[in-house]
């Protein structure tokens, strides 16, 4: 574990990260949340395994300092896409790095520099000299959250955002990335708990409100969850991760006219997301809408690699529909949406 009062020792030689990847666009509690593929029944609204879920539906909220707040913003920060991506490959190389406080160097520059390429071990290693030669650095503390959860390393994350915090409690993001890490880590009354405080610092937060959502349908607390996720969307009605999010916990109620709009919505606002399609194929089963699933299911095969599941559910609903399964050919992908096409 990586943790923010200490700096980190890095080995003389390299250290091998073998982080799995989770699929485009996802975090790792994010792929908990998905509703799998299923049969041509209602799902239900068990757990997914985490060690098996291969899609997402979140967000990181971007690392940028408002005006006024007295420390500067890294280059490029906002440019930053809102997409959780795998910061780390499998097998991943962490150089060797040389490090130590007073060495000349500009670790706060350097650590947000590799945050914004991606380099999150790296960064994080920056940023925890960088800590140590300025203990109430609180946006280094909020960076290095964020390096460490995109790391794979929850714990640590947790302290460093709980440090940042309490440094600077009035910035909210670090509170609605704290709820994040919680709500990955599995500790959703904690996660409810940070929510709740980015909401006590900014009220019309639409991303705290989500995340107060999550929380609490992690909880769940479904009414509730639902309050918050639409209260979100009052905020910001574009946001196609939460009309996901929602439309996932109508269709777990079995709510499946109602959960239909939301996730039309999400496919909608985010074309290019494997799971939406998967999750607004699922929708269209559940209501007997066959032909409308085997078409949602194959636009989602034509976008990446990762189509087991809809694959699956294809295979399924083309069964129904008397056509033959799915060969499994890339190319075969958008054949399959053009004789679907009425």
């Amino acid at each position: 574990m990586l943790i923010a009062q200490k700096r980190m020792h890095l080995p003389a030689g390299l250290v091998i990260l073998g982080l799995a990847l989770l699929g485009p666009g996802c975090s790792r509690e994010q792929a908990v949340d998905e509703v799998g593929a299923g049969s041509a029944t209602a799902a239900k609204a068990g757990p997914v395994d985490r060690r098996s879920a291969s899609y997402g539906i979140d967000e990181v909220i971007p690392a940028s300092v408002p005006a006024g707040m007295g420390e500067s913003l890294p280059v490029g920060e906002a440019a930053m896409p809102l997409a959780e991506e795998p910061g780390l490959q499998p097998d991943f190389l962490l150089p060797e790095l040389e490090l130590a406080a007073g060495d000349g160097r500009d670790h706060m520059g350097e650590g947000q520099r590799l945050f914004n390429d991606r380099r999150f071990l790296e960064a994080a290693a920056h940023l925890q000299v960088a800590l140590e030669e300025k203990p109430e650095g609180w946006y280094a503390a909020y960076l290095l959250g964020l390096s460490l959860w995109k790391s794979g390393d929850l714990q640590g994350a947790e302290s460093a955002l709980r440090r940042a915090g309490e440094a600077h409690p009035a910035f909210s993001r670090t509170h609605v990335n704290l709820s994040r890490v919680l709500n990955e880590a599995g500790d959703y009354e904690a996660a409810l708990a940070a929510a709740d405080e980015a909401l006590g610092h900014e009220p019309q937060s639409a991303s705290a409100h989500y995340l107060r959502g999550r929380s609490l349908a992690n909880l769940g607390r479904h009414l509730e969850a639902e309050s918050a996720l639409r209260q979100s969307l009052e905020q910001d009605e574009a946001n196609g991760d939460v009309w996901n999010r929602l439309g996932l916990l109508l269709l777990r109620q079995e709510r499946f006219s109602e959960a239909l709009p939301a996730l039309e919505e999400a496919a909608q606002q985010l074309p290019g997301r494997v799971y939406v399609h998967n999750n607004l194929g699922l929708v269209y089963e559940r209501l007997g809408r066959f032909q409308d699933a085997a078409d949602v299911y194959a636009r989602g095969m034509a976008l990446e690699d990762e189509r087991g599941r809809l694959a699956a559910n294809l295979d399924r609903v083309r069964a129904v529909l008397g056509l033959d399964p799915w060969t499994g050919k890339t190319e075969e992908a958008e054949r399959v949406v053009a004789e679907l096409q009425p």
